[in-house]
């Protein structure tokens, strides 16, 4: 089984970045909808500190930052 076959789907029903992250959330229970929020707010807080301060973090650590932001 694909693990991305889900997302495709989603992407390709959508036009806008905000539709994929919204549909996405629909189909995710409680626990892995604040897993996936952490994690996207962890890419956007390495993107931001990439861009401004250049500072670059491996995608473990992007992800270890995400899912335990709210322990």
């Amino acid at each position: 089984m694909d693990p991305w076959n889900p997302i495709s789907n989603v992407i390709e029903s959508v036009d806008s970045m905000k539709d994929i992250v919204f549909s996405v959330l629909s189909s995710l229970q409680q626990a892995q909808q604040a897993n996936f929020a952490t994690i996207f707010w962890s890419i956007w807080r390495n993107r931001n500190e990439s861009l401004w301060q250049g500072k670059n973090s491996t995608p473990y650590h992007i992800v270890f930052r995400g899912e335990h932001f709210l322990l």
